[in-house]
Order: C-alpha cells, then sequence, then structure tokens
C-alpha cells in the first residue's frame, strides 16, 4: 500500500501544477553562451540520426509493411486438388 493517500496525492498534484503557473520577477539573464550549447546539441542529434539512419529506416518499413507468406523448404507441399472431377 503507498504511504500517499490518493487526497494528499491531488493536492500535491495541484501545487506542483500551480508553480509552474507562478510568475515572479526574474532578474537573470540569457547566458551568452546557450547558443553554442544548442549548436552542440542539433549537432549532435544530426550525427546520431545519420549514424542510426539505416536501422530506423528498416524499423519503419518493417512497421507499415505488409507480411507475406514465407515459403518453408521444409514444410511438404499442399495437396493438388484435381478439379476436373465432375
Amino acid at each position: 500500500m503507498s504511504p500517499l493517500t490518493p487526497i494528499f496525492k491531488h493536492r500535491l498534484l495541484l501545487v506542483g501544477i500551480s508553480t509552474l503557473f507562478y510568475c515572479g520577477t526574474a532578474h537573470a539573464y540569457i547566458d551568452p553562451g546557450i547558443g553554442s550549447i544548442l549548436f552542440q546539441s542539433a549537432i549532435a542529434g544530426l550525427i546520431t540520426l545519420l549514424a542510426f539512419w539505416q536501422r530506423l529506416k528498416a524499423m519503419i518499413q518493417q512497421l507499415f509493411s505488409r507480411k507475406t507468406k514465407v515459403d518453408d523448404p521444409d514444410l511438404p507441399d499442399p495437396p493438388k486438388v484435381d478439379e476436373d472431377k465432375d
């Protein structure tokens, strides 16, 4: 059993969400180095995408391709039906 009661969980969630919308006075600035951090992140993401492109492409093709019946050479051929029997 969880040590937190459902009512306490809801109150905690309400307090957590309300703090996101509280706007106080911000005495801050945007660090000049943030541009280089964003640039490095974008380059790292691009290199990662390029490194895993073949795997990603194969996964997407497998996801959207139709499944075809594979002929198994170990299985016997199905019996042939004569259509001329009348």
